[in-house]
């Protein structure tokens, strides 16, 4: 995993990938967060439109559920639903 000194916040990118897709430019990030709530985030951005949701406390797992958005191509306003079918 590359990890990077670049920080969201204080959240420190772990992954970063943008990929694109049907004329969209989808940002992802991997976060590793130290503000109490899960210690791994994830970012999804489309121009000024962002989403940011927890997924977990496990490296392992965290990783896994990021490079599933990422290669399923997950928008901003569809990473809340797509998480709840990942992670229950």
């Amino acid at each position: 995993m590359k990890e990077t000194m670049n920080c969201v916040g204080c959240r420190r990118i772990l992954e970063q990938e943008t990929v694109a897709f049907g004329g969209m430019l989808l940002e992802y990030r991997l976060l590793l967060a130290n503000d109490g709530g899960d210690r791994f985030r994830v970012r999804v951005a489309l121009g000024s439109e962002a989403a940011e949701y927890g997924i977990g406390d496990q490296l392992a797992s965290a990783l896994e559920r990021y490079r599933l958005l990422v290669r399923g191509t997950v928008t901003p306003c569809c990473l809340r639903e797509v998480l709840e079918d990942l992670c229950g």
